[in-house]
């Protein structure tokens, strides 16, 4: 059995994404929702499901929510125009691109600013990186940062991250399906620079992040409203090759039970155990999880065929010794010139020792943390709803 609370956040979701009117639980607690909803980032869902409520709008101290609303929309506006903005831009010098989650799931919701969207996610080719570099500036971005998989640039509206690779290199399990993504995408058409997924693909890529986060740090409502819309717009999945390459990732087992939990949620199914405890954790992490969860995340990534002594001794080593890829978003140089991996890795060192020791003590009382009952407490979380790390770091 779901909380009032939980039970009555629902309400207002369908409320809001089916057109319904459906009242309340009599001791919902409204105080709640503005904090709710900022800590998931669906405050125009809830404030669409509320809104023919007359008790919901006389709980919206100075009206807090309808005008965040207001200002969410304006900004999802123009985030869609400023995505627009860049891909014609993209289309116009021949580089090529596939856009990927929000920018295309926004437009499923019955209305774009339910779906709050903090960036935008493009896959791009490596080998036009250059090309990119030289054209970015030129239409108003300013590089801010890199990683394995990502290169994020920011316009005055949003960032936008470019996807080298549609999932991390280290996420070896999800990695050896997709690779960077490139296998799975088709030209759109002839008049245009633009590379789709199937739409078996998309969702199956939209599942793989929803599973990333859940087992790294937490996942918020939206990743489910994502997978509910995009289940609800396109009834006619090829559902087998759909299991078949979940399955294949281990993901299946998940799946189900996030599927259940939907059917909960937005098809009065009865609520057993495992739906019950995935909507609390959701309802708990907030829509990028919490710390908490992602040092035990870690812990588990890195006990994996090893003990607890083990693990410690494979993180150390790790954030020392970065891999390549990681050391390449830190020192671009090696991009052109591998050969100076173990030069960099011993600068870095050096520049950690002289210049950054609370990042030591830092790491010291994260590895600290970990303990076997801490890794076993996690393993046993994510097992229960089918999840695990299929890889050893």
């Amino acid at each position: 059995m779901l909380s009032s609370f939980e039970q009555g956040i629902i309400t207002l979701l369908n409320n809001a994404l089916k057109g319904e009117n459906q009242p309340l639980p009599e001791d919902f607690d409204y105080s709640k929702v503005y904090a709710f909803g900022i800590k998931h980032q669906i405050l125009p869902l809830l404030y669409y499901g509320g809104a023919s409520n007359p008790q919901f709008l006389a709980s919206d101290n100075g009206n807090q929510m309808l005008f965040a609303t207001m200002q969410l929309t304006a900004l999802s506006e123009n985030q869609l125009m400023e995505i627009d903005r860049i891909c014609e831009a993209f289309d116009e010098n021949k580089i090529e691109y596939l856009k990927l989650k929000g920018s295309i799931i926004k437009r499923l919701y019955p209305q774009h600013e339910m779906r709050v969207m903090s960036d935008a996610d493009i896959l791009i080719r490596e080998k036009q990186m250059d090309k990119l570099e030289k054209l970015l500036p030129t239409l108003g971005l300013t590089f801010e940062c890199a990683s394995d998989h990502e290169w994020i640039w920011k316009s005055d509206v949003m960032p936008f991250e470019l996807h080298k690779r549609i999932v991390a290199s280290y996420q070896k399990d999800f990695y050896d399906f997709f690779g960077n993504g490139w296998k799975l995408a088709k030209r759109k058409d002839e008049n245009t620079s633009e590379y789709v997924m199937s739409l078996e693909d998309e969702f199956i890529y939209l599942f793989t992040h929803l599973a990333k986060h859940y087992r790294d740090a937490g996942i918020g409502i939206k990743h489910l409203t994502d997978i509910y819309l995009f289940l609800k717009a396109y009834p006619d999945l090829d559902m087998d090759y759909i299991h078949t390459s979940l399955n294949q990732m281990h993901l299946l087992e998940f799946y189900n039970n996030i599927k259940k939990t939907l059917d909960v949620w937005f098809n009065g199914a009865e609520c057993d155990e495992i739906p019950k405890f995935i909507t609390a954790k959701i309802f708990d992490d907030g829509v990028y999880g919490n710390l908490v969860n992602a040092l035990k995340a870690d812990a588990l990534k890195f006990s994996k065929g090893t003990d607890e002594k083990g693990a410690k001794r494979k993180k150390k080593l790790y954030l020392i010794f970065l891999p390549y890829n990681r050391m390449c978003a830190i020192f671009p140089i090696l991009h052109k010139a591998p050969i100076l991996l173990p030069f960099m890795w011993i600068w870095r060192i050096i520049r950690t020792l002289l210049f950054k020791r609370k990042s030591i003590g830092k790491l010291n009382s994260e590895v600290a943390g970990y303990s076997q009952e801490t890794i076993d407490e996690y393993r046993v979380e994510l097992n229960y709803v089918g999840l695990d790390y299929n890889f050893e770091v």
